[in-house]
């Protein structure tokens, strides 16, 4: 690289002077444009049931010509088929369960699409428990607070922390939690859950159990939409990066599921799993991402089977890649990976291959970091109905049409043609 051209962007492997904006709360939703998704869940609820109407139209109208019985045409019979089963659908899609007495877990509420969420199933009056990894306080600070007079206030305090003055100051709590908690109602629980924590989520069910609405038999509903965002080609990746990527998007739901699994079952309900499009559709410097995540989506396949005879649904949302990843990654956070993956390469490892070749490979992701063009809506409203419906998909894929037809193909063509197609 040429240190004095001007012309050339700032390095991801030298330190960036500038800084973009972080993304706040719901904010991409509610300044957003309006939404151009492309309804997927009804296409795929439809998509079989037509293709079987036009061949029980075809059989039916031949044998009704052989048999001399009536000459009607194939296309009548589709059409009349079609429009039956198409009003059943639609009546059967859209049926929705009552929000009253039932309540929900949403983990990840410190990233936007988790906290958005929290705001929409308020807002449609269920009662929600908001999981947030650093939430201000904890949860026996929550009961002690409920439990005490309006004199009481609790604060985290860490005594090992000091201001450059020398003096100890009170650390600040999660302003998201704050903000949420003041601007939902009173349905509403934030909770500190770290879903790899053990003794946090354990916490967490047993704060729930004491919490649910009165007359409610469990929790209605369980949406995981923590993860951890592992960029880079896998020579690059530090280990512990894998590690805690698979510790996040894959044993940490795991556990989880295994945990407040009793309460779900109760109310016959289901469990919801925030996924990936890349889990079908191959690409570089995401592969260890989507790795943990395809994991993820095995885990639910096998689940959904186990559970079907309880009456429990899972529930897989297979969003786009511009929203996979935990924190739809800033500028700043992109660049502060690279130059840390850049500097734990070895020389040979550098030399292999080479600055430009790094660079341009992390530059082609900076396209997720522009928060301004982001578009959560499908996503948040596929969530949304995973569990709101009475009859929810098995999965759910609120993506661009290009990437629907990249992830059919990639699925039903032999793969040296897929390859060819999408040669990168």
């Amino acid at each position: 690289m040429v240190a004095g051209d001007v012309t050339r962007r700032a390095s991801l492997t030298a330190p960036s002077m500038h800084r973009k904006p972080s993304v706040r709360r719901g904010s991409i939703i509610k300044g957003q444009a309006q939404s151009q998704e492309v309804p997927w869940d009804i296409i795929d609820r439809c998509a079989l049931p037509l293709v079987l109407c036009h061949a029980t139209a075809v059989v039916l109208s031949t044998v009704l010509n052989i048999l001399h019985l009536s000459q009607v045409s194939v296309f009548t019979l589709f059409l009349w088929f079609s429009i039956s089963v198409i009003g059943s659908l639609w009546f059967y899609h859209n049926l929705q369960v009552t929000a009253a007495g039932k309540a929900v877990l949403v983990t990840g509420c410190d990233n936007v699409l988790g906290n958005a969420l929290a705001r929409r199933l308020d807002d449609l009056g269920y009662h929600v428990f908001a999981g947030f990894q650093a939430k201000a306080g904890n949860i026996d600070a929550d009961m002690l607070k409920e439990d005490c007079s309006g004199r009481l206030h609790t604060l985290q305090l860490d005594i090992t922390s000091e201001t450059q003055s020398g003096k100890k100051t009170a650390k600040a709590g999660n302003i998201d939690a704050d903000m949420l908690k003041e601007d939902c109602s009173g349905r509403l629980h934030t909770l500190q859950l770290d879903i790899t924590s053990e003794t946090q989520i354990l916490s967490a069910s047993l704060y729930i159990i004491d919490h649910l609405p009165e007359g409610s038999q469990g929790l209605w509903a369980i949406v995981n939409c923590e993860s951890w965002c592992a960029l880079g080609e896998l020579e690059w990746v530090p280990f512990s990066v894998i590690r805690r990527a698979m510790e996040v998007n894959l044993l940490g739901p795991s556990r989880l599921v295994q945990v407040m699994l009793p309460l779900v079952r109760r109310a016959r309900g289901r469990v919801v799993l925030a996924s990936s499009i890349l889990t079908h559709v191959a690409a570089p410097v995401r592969g260890v991402h989507a790795a943990s995540l395809a994991a993820l989506d095995a885990l639910a396949a096998c689940l959904r089977r186990e559970l079907k005879p309880r009456g429990v649904d899972v529930v897989v949302v297979a969003a786009g890649e511009y929203t996979t990843g935990s924190a739809w990654l800033s500028e700043e956070k992109l660049l502060e990976q690279a130059r840390d993956m850049w500097k734990r390469l070895s020389d040979e490892q550098k030399g292999a291959y080479g600055e430009d070749y790094f660079e341009q490979a992390l530059r082609s992701l900076e396209k997720y970091t522009q928060s301004a063009d982001a578009d959560l809506s499908a996503v948040t409203r596929a969530l949304t109905d995973g569990v709101t419906r009475t009859f929810p998909l098995p999965r759910y894929t609120p993506v661009s049409p290009r990437e629907k037809l990249k992830s059919v193909l990639a699925e039903h063509l032999p793969r040296s043609i897929y390859d060819g197609i999408y040669a990168e």
